[in-house]
This record gives structure tokens, sequence and C-alpha cells, in this order.
């Protein structure tokens, strides 16, 4: 207990924080395989090895109730449950059966957190915001004004624009591919949107495909039945997104860390389940959608106008978060995760600063919903356990940049589109952990370093020092008059609000 409420003094006071930790891992993976062991007894074992996320959320369920210490109250908790779902299959069937135990579970678990009462001492798990980001690293200033790094990034930058724009036309890729590429600029999307949320405001959100979900239905529900235009149902859908987000945005006031995540994935579940789920709803589109033309001239039914289609929006979606990220808004959302208490000494409001995080993050969700939909010309209710899958890709990506998100939707996407055979091991949650073993930062991190690292050895050439390396790590930091920039990292966070 002493090590989960204050590490850092347990370790002072001679306990072995790390040792027990492994303990405490290898205790609950015996009992996890103990369930499993018993479990197969009476359901047999789980087809693919998969259990399901209800089951786990059954269990999260009973943890919160039980403020994750009172074991009688977990223990009483799990079996009313258990008894519950046996009485709703009972009464509904197996497959309704679970999207209504989905949504009953979910809203057991808001109800038990919100209504939790904060005592004593506030362990890591209430504490902590997510940190461990990738956030976008600018050229060191030393090197920016070189003739030949100038040449080399523009270069680079027009070599990729230019395969970018012409990828359909080049004769190795076929319609797959193309329309492949398509959905991969769209998931940048939903990965920048969970960039905002948790890369630059620390919030740990796991039901964000429920946002992109509610964007996709309300867009498709505009498009085929009031015959809006496209662009327009695609901002009706996220400002949907956007209001949606405040159902999770309202309980993080009080909830940080794993409490933040259990809810938002319990959000998450019960919209995909019961919420958007058309045997419960007539409004949700279950028939094919079509493609009509953008402002009613613009013909976008072929896979190459579907391509550009995706492009344009993605490249629309980073420019905002980019504006975003050089405005007063962006700096305070950083400096919120960083130091909550020292933002709110400076006057920011951090109930509102964060509700606009969860606002800005629906919003772009939904907005590639929207999109996503009528790419794929179906709405499909998306599996809860996507969330988790989009979250993993982000932080793979590296979390608060467009770059981590570009290389985050290319590893989540392409390895399941593109790899192989044995290849495939880099698309599971073994793939994830090699990936971030390598590069903690994620993709993008490692990119960076890479790129230092190069800029560091040509930088001998020219008596530029690491030092004169690391101070250059980001722009000058702005007037508040002047155009946002990204801070530097050494800036304190009063200096960062103030501007």
């Amino acid at each position: 207990r002493a090590a989960a409420e204050l590490p850092d003094r347990a370790g002072l006071l001679g306990i072995p924080v790390k040792g027990l930790q492994s303990v405490v891992w290898g205790l609950a993976t015996l009992l996890g395989f103990l369930a499993l062991f018993l479990r197969a007894g009476i359901y047999g074992l789980p087809v693919g090895g998969a259990l399901g996320l209800l089951l786990l959320l059954r269990a999260l369920a009973a943890l919160t109730l039980g403020k994750m210490t009172s074991l009688p109250t977990i223990l009483a908790t799990a079996v009313a449950l258990g008894v519950l779902q046996e009485a709703v299959v009972w009464n509904s069937g197996p497959i309704e059966a679970d999207a209504k135990m989905g949504a009953l579970t979910g809203a057991i678990i808001v109800v038990g957190l919100l209504a939790r009462r904060r005592t004593g001492l506030r362990s890591e798990v209430d504490a902590a915001s997510w940190l461990s980001v990738g956030d976008a690293r600018v050229v060191p200033i030393a090197f920016a004004g070189l003739p030949i790094v100038r040449g080399v990034r523009a270069t680079f930058a027009l070599v990729v624009t230019g395969a970018v724009i012409a990828l359909p036309y080049i004769g190795w890729f076929d319609t797959t591919v193309v329309v492949r590429m398509a959905l991969i600029f769209l998931f940048a999307i939903i990965l920048i949107s969970l960039g905002v949320l948790t890369g630059w405001a620390g919030q740990l959100s796991l039901g964000q495909m429920a946002f992109v979900g509610v964007g996709g239905a309300t867009a498709s529900w505009l498009t085929q039945n009031w015959g809006w235009d496209i662009t327009l149902a695609t901002l009706a859908a996220g400002v949907a997104g956007a209001a949606s987000s405040l159902v999770i945005g309202v309980p993080a006031l009080r909830l940080k860390g794993a409490y933040l995540a259990v809810t938002s994935l319990a959000f998450g579940i019960t919209v995909s389940q019961y919420f958007l789920n058309p045997r419960f709803f007539d409004w949700v589109p279950d028939q094919r959608i079509e493609r009509k033309p953008v402002f009613g001239v613009i013909d976008w039914t072929s896979s190459r106008a579907v391509y550009y289609v995706s492009l344009i929006a993605a490249v629309i979606a980073f420019a905002a978060v980019r504006g975003i990220r050089r405005s007063r808004t962006g700096r305070v959302l950083l400096a919120l995760r960083d130091n909550e208490a020292a933002v709110e000494s400076y006057g920011v409001n951090p109930t509102r600063a964060k509700l606009t995080a969860f606002a800005i993050s629906g919003f772009f969700a939904a907005y590639a919903g929207a999109i996503i939909t009528h790419h794929q010309q179906s709405f499909i209710v998306n599996d809860a356990g996507a969330g988790i899958g989009v979250f993993m890709a982000a932080v793979i990506g590296g979390l608060g940049s467009a770059t981590g998100a570009i290389l985050g939707s290319l590893y989540f996407n392409g390895t399941f589109f593109f790899l192989k055979g044995a290849w495939r091991l880099f698309a599971t949650g073994i793939g994830t952990l090699i990936v971030l073993m390598i590069a903690p930062g994620g993709l993008a991190g490692l990119w960076y370093d890479l790129r230092d690292l190069a800029l560091r050895a040509y930088g001998k050439r020219f008596g530029v020092t690491d030092a004169d390396t690391a101070e250059g790590h980001a722009d000058p930091t702005p007037s508040p008059d002047a155009g946002a920039a990204d801070e530097p990292a050494d800036v304190d966070i009063g200096e960062t609000v103030g501007a």
C-alpha cells in the first residue's frame, strides 16, 4: 500500500518498489490464469483466445465500485453482475444481451466513479496524467539556417508531397492500395484527435472510436435522409462529436489516470454496442451509403476521387490542429498536462481547459468518422476494442504531433493491410511492445532522434556543439501579440500560460 500511495518515499525508506511491483505482476498473472482455468470448465476455452471486452468491463465495474482496494465489495459486485448478465441473457438472448449488458455495466461504472469520495492520500492511479508523448521537435536553430539543411528539408517536403499527390496514378498501386491509403489518411485524423486529448491535455481516453461512430452515424443520416452536402454533414457530425465528448469530459473533471481510462472505455462500449446499434435505434443507418457529389458538382464515386477527398480532409484537419497548437489554447493544454496546480495559480480555469480539450478531440474524431463512413459506403458499428487499438496506434506513432499520427496510422493499418505470414506479429500486442522498447517516444520520437543524430554528426564539421543543438529544439518564445509558436522545452509554466 505504501509503494502504491507514495512510491518515491517508500523507496527512500528502503522498500524495493520495483521488485515489489514485479511480485505483484506475477501474482496477478497467476490469478488470471486460475480464473481462465476455472471458467473453461463451464464455458470452454474462448475461440481464438479472446475473452471479449464485456468480461473485462464487468471486472472493471467491480473494481471501481470496490475502489480498487475493498476485496469484499469487489467480490460481491462481481457475483451480482454475473447473476445480472445471466438474467439478461435468459430474457433477451445472447446477442442482444451483450449490448444491453454493456450499456448497463458502463452506466454502473460511470455512476460508481462519480459517487466515489476522495479520502486520504491520492495514489499515482488517481493523480497521474499521460506524460509519455512524442511532441513535435523542430530542427535545432543551430542548423536551421545552414544552406544544405534548408535544401534537404525543401527537397524532402517536395518529394513527399509529390508522391502523395501522384500515388493514385502510379502504376505499381492498384485500386485496393489507393482505397487503403485513403483510409490511412482518415485514421491519422483520429490519431491526431487523440493526440490533442492525451498528448496535449494528458487525459487518458480509450473510447475515442465512440466519437468516430457518432460522427459517422450523424453524417450518414444527414446525407442520405436530408440530402445534405458531405461538407455540411461533416461539420455537423463534428459538432455532434464535440457535444458527445462532454459526456466523458464532465466526469473527467473529477477523474484522472486509470479511472478516466475505465470511464472512457465504458463509454465506448456502451455507445458502440447499444446506442449506435440498429437493433435498438431505427435512425442508425444500416443501408448502403451513397457518395453524393460534393457541392452538388464534384463526383467522388471513384477510388481516386475518394483518395483525394480523404487527403484534403486530412490536410485541413492537420492545419487546424497546428493552428490550435500554436495558439494560447494549445500552450495552456500542454502546461495543464505538466502541472495543473501551477496553471491554476496563473488564473487559468482547469475545468474549462479540460472541456475544451475534449470538445476539440471529439470534433476531429467525429469529423473523421463522417468521411470514413462514406469512404466505406456503410456504417459499421466499431468493435469496442477498436478504441484500445487506436490508442495503441497513437502511442506507437507518438502522441502530440502530426508526424506521429501519420506514422501511427501507417503502422496500425499497414500491418493489417500489407504484412503477410509471420510479419503479422508486428500487428499484435507483442509487436507493439517491441516497437516501444526500441522507440519509447514512438516512431515520431525515433525519427526526431535519428534526424538530430545526423545533424550533430554533420555539425561537427562546422564546429556546432551539442549545447547549441540542445538549445535550439524549439522556436523562440513568441510575444503575446505575435503568431504562436512551439514553446522551448525549458520555458517556465508561468511564462507559457502568460504568453
